[in-house]
């Protein structure tokens, strides 16, 4: 007879679905969810996809309204083995900043910047017709130094009688089924299906969240945007027509119409 899945109500009406391979799978009334699988990666998608996350063995990425940081590790350098090289990406209105933690400039990539000075007087280099080069002490990344996901899912939590009243309705009329596929289990309108490898996809008002314990491999779309990050040192991130590729062998960063491609060592080879 077959334990899994485990459906549990917390006090507060914060529902969860425990599934094999140390997948819980938490749930909120608005529909915010959180994915966890201890010491390998947790996942976050708020409701209406404005806060997305992926916290993560390698790296980190999250997303806010329109703005979206990025920290990924580097493998260690047969050269520098004392030098951890910390790729670090950060997405805003006006274009999208990027460097790597041992370099003395952060790269900024704008298909509509021009040169000109700052308004502390620190000249803006040209690197190209469209990259420019700041000085590392004038910028700033965010350190994602937290658990965000943690963070954002109970800062959507509404804890009151009406909310855990309806939490307690949900847990009582939600529904699984095994397939020759794996588990289906359908919970306050979310799809939640794992197969026999322990791989897991969900679908959640026009969301989609796979993941991998196995392979600790971390996927989420959501209107726009789509994050992904893995155990081989990979990531992705795209937001309308901002993209970043991130990879042992370096970054690629464009921001719809113009390009730069940098190696592992943080030097631009391409634009």
């Amino acid at each position: 007879m077959e334990k899994w899945p485990l459906i549990h109500l917390s006090r507060s009406g914060t529902m969860a679905v425990l599934l094999k391979h140390d997948v819980v799978v938490e749930l909120l009334c608005d529909h915010t969810v959180r994915v966890v699988c201890p010491n390998e990666f947790s996942v976050l998608c708020d409701a209406n996809g404005k806060t997305l996350g992926i916290l993560h063995r390698r790296g980190k990425i999250l997303k806010t309204n329109n703005s979206i940081a990025c920290m990924m590790d580097s493998p260690p350098h047969p050269r520098h083995t004392d030098d951890q090289r910390i790729k670090q990406i950060a997405f805003g209105k006006k274009g999208i900043l990027f460097s790597m933690s041992h370099l003395k400039q952060a790269m900024f990539i704008s298909s509509s910047s021009r040169t000109r000075q700052s308004k502390n007087n620190t000249s803006w280099y040209r690197n190209g017709e469209h990259i420019s080069t700041i000085p590392a002490d004038q910028v700033v990344f965010a350190k994602l130094d937290y658990d965000f996901t943690l963070h954002g899912f109970y800062a959507n939590e509404r804890a009151s009688d009406k909310s855990k009243k309806l939490a307690s309705q949900l847990v009582s009329s939600a529904v699984y089924h095994f397939e020759d596929e794996g588990l289906f289990v359908s919970l306050h309108g979310v799809k939640i299906k794992q197969n026999k490898s322990g791989d897991v996809v969900i679908e959640n008002n026009g969301q989609y969240i796979k993941c991998s314990p196995k392979k600790a491999s971390v996927e989420i779309r959501a209107g726009g945007t789509e994050l992904f990050m893995d155990l081989d040192w990979k990531a992705l991130i795209k937001d309308g027509g901002r993209r970043a590729h991130v990879s042992r062998s370096g970054m690629v960063i464009g921001d719809g119409v113009d390009l730069a491609m940098v190696d592992q060592n943080g030097r631009i080879v391409g634009c």
